[in-house]
């Protein structure tokens, strides 16, 4: 039983505006080394799947980056999308390409911008894991231990009594909780019994097929419509038509909140999913007054700021909590406690048909 790994490439990361675009999303981008996040997923993941076992599946409109910055991955390790349509469609379309080529097939389903600190941990995480699901007919998630109350993650509330005992417990899911308010962020994390969903899943390609032949039985026929190898003529326009068809929806609101087969294992493993400029800056080195500084800057009474500024020389004065993040072509100016917000400013350029500034 072959393990495989499927890298979700198709985001924007909206909220990483001004660096983040269409043609440049989140996922290319070097953030706190030299590589790229993307590039930092792959190499993670290097001592769990064979490097032919990798597929990535992006946008048509993203592939140069994708070739440039993962230049040994052959052609039939990527899957294009013609646009956009969430992480249902994206993984249901790979799930049915796998167990086409392989039946037997397992899939590590990772997103392509995560942040891993201790990364010997999260290895012997999944590998925990993937050794449940070779045995066991299930639909596994990675749950993170919350370390505050957190708006910008989703919530899974998991059973009493664990499936499997010891470093990393396993327990079956009950309920998924999307993004809460602050009130219910804290609730959850004072009763102990709520992990922050990571977005990375292990399972059975016919498992998942067949979830969604149950849940989302539209979907299921449309996929199993598709050719058995994305490298058939037809594929590509089959999909795009299937696509221009197709609702956008997440894996979790299209089948794991509906299935009875979710279990989830507790990571310990300093996760993030690097969702905002905040958190770059809570996961970057501090100076002595609390600041971030990328770049040519000045501050002078200045605390508690990312200030990103690699093109021209910046000063600062007498400001604090400060994120400003400045490109070629715009400039970010945000209070850290609004990071969030700054998908706004994508939703307003998008409406007011500024494309090359998104």
């Amino acid at each position: 039983m072959s393990l495989y790994a499927l890298i979700l490439a198709g985001g924007v990361g909206a909220r990483f505006w001004p660096r983040s675009r269409q043609l440049q999303p989140k996922q290319f981008l070097s953030v706190f080394s030299e590589n790229s996040l993307i590039q930092d997923t792959l190499n993670r993941i290097a001592p769990l799947v064979a490097a032919d076992k990798v597929r990535v599946m992006t946008r048509f409109d993203q592939a140069h980056l994708l070739r440039e910055q993962l230049p040994n991955l052959s052609e039939q390790q990527l899957v294009l999308e013609p646009f956009s349509r969430s992480t249902g469609p994206a993984i249901a379309v790979a799930a049915r390409l796998l167990a086409a080529q392989d039946p037997e097939a397992m899939m590590l389903v990772l997103p392509s911008d995560h942040r891993i600190q201790d990364q010997p941990l999260f290895q012997e995480t999944l590998s925990q894991a993937i050794e449940y699901v070779r045995t066991h007919d299930v639909l596994m998630t990675v749950g993170i231990q919350p370390s505050h109350p957190e708006t910008g993650y989703g919530y899974l509330l998991f059973d009493n009594q664990p499936l499997q005992t010891g470093l990393h417990p396993l327990y079956a899911v009950r309920q998924f909780v999307e993004k809460p308010e602050i009130e219910a962020a804290r609730r959850y994390v004072q009763s102990e019994r709520y992990l922050w969903n990571s977005g990375m899943f292990i399972w059975k390609a016919k498992t998942l097929l067949a979830e969604l032949a149950l849940h989302a039985p539209e979907l299921y026929q449309a996929v199993m419509q598709l050719p058995d190898n994305q490298s058939d003529p037809d594929f590509d326009a089959q999909l795009k038509t299937l696509y221009s068809q197709l609702e956008s929806g997440s894996i979790d609101t299209v089948v794991l909140e509906k299935s009875a087969k979710v279990c989830v294992i507790k990571g310990f493993f300093g996760w993030s999913d690097v969702g905002s400029w905040e958190s770059v800056y809570q996961l970057s080195p501090h100076d002595n007054s609390g600041n971030v500084v990328r770049g040519d800057a000045f501050t002078y009474d200045v605390s508690r700021s990312y200030i990103y500024t690699p093109q021209r020389f910046s000063a600062l004065i007498g400001v604090s909590d400060l994120l400003v993040v400045d490109t070629e072509d715009a400039l970010l100016i945000c209070h850290r406690d609004r990071a969030q917000d700054v998908r706004l400013v994508v939703q307003h350029l998008e409406s007011t048909s500024r494309g090359e500034l998104c």
